[in-house]
């Protein structure tokens, strides 16, 4: 789940080749008054 986290997370090529940037929504706290 950890690389599955990191590798989609970050980034991800599409099937025509075109990068993706993601936001790591997996951690970000929701709810989190910190943040």
């Amino acid at each position: 789940m950890v690389a599955w986290a990191r590798t989609h997370s970050w980034g991800s090529v599409d099937a025509l080749g075109i990068v993706h940037v993601h936001v790591p929504i997996m951690d970000i706290p929701f709810g989190n008054p910190e943040q």
